[in-house]
């Protein structure tokens, strides 16, 4: 009913930014998406646990990182971002090449960091979520979050991989 449609528009409207994360995660598409689906199947099934008047995007992206652990886990294989990885949606080819070129910089950077910090910087960066969301993502407070996040930067401006406006 009226619930499942919600649910789907939800799922509509998190999709692109839900793989992105998981391709940041893991390595290859296919497995972004799989664990994307995945992840959505999972909050379909426990809908009731989630809380009204907190972001749901945050907590999406709870269980996306559970499961690309839990993936990584099981394969043993370092997250790399593939050459020939496609971003959702329907954008224009030319507007496709710039993002994904964007992305693959962005990437590129955040491999620099350790596993939290990258995290962290990705999901404040490309994803725009607060201190808030990020630590409820990461199991921390904001201010770890802040902390971190500065660090993270700070440690990419010394290898000259952030820009310094960023």
């Amino acid at each position: 009913g009226g619930s499942r449609r919600a649910f789907g528009g939800l799922v509509g409207q998190y999709r692109p930014h839900a793989v992105r994360f998981a391709q940041s995660l893991v390595h290859g598409g296919f497995y972004a998406e799989d664990i994307e689906q995945d992840s959505f199947a999972r909050l379909w099934l426990h809908l009731s646990r989630f809380t009204p008047g907190t972001s749901f995007k945050s907590w999406l992206f709870t269980i996306i990182r559970n499961r690309c652990i839990d993936f990584l886990r099981a394969k043993k294989t370092e997250a790399t971002l593939p050459e020939d990885w496609d971003l959702p949606g329907g954008a224009e080819p030319q507007q496709t090449l710039a993002q994904k070129e964007d992305w693959q910089e962005l990437h590129a950077q955040l491999s620099q960091l350790p596993g939290d910090a990258r995290t962290a910087l990705y999901l404040f960066a490309a994803e725009e979520l607060s201190y808030q969301e990020i630590g409820r993502v990461l199991g921390k407070d904001a201010l770890q979050i802040k902390t971190l996040i500065y660090r993270s930067r700070k440690k990419l401006q010394q290898k000259g991989a952030y820009g310094q406006d960023g």
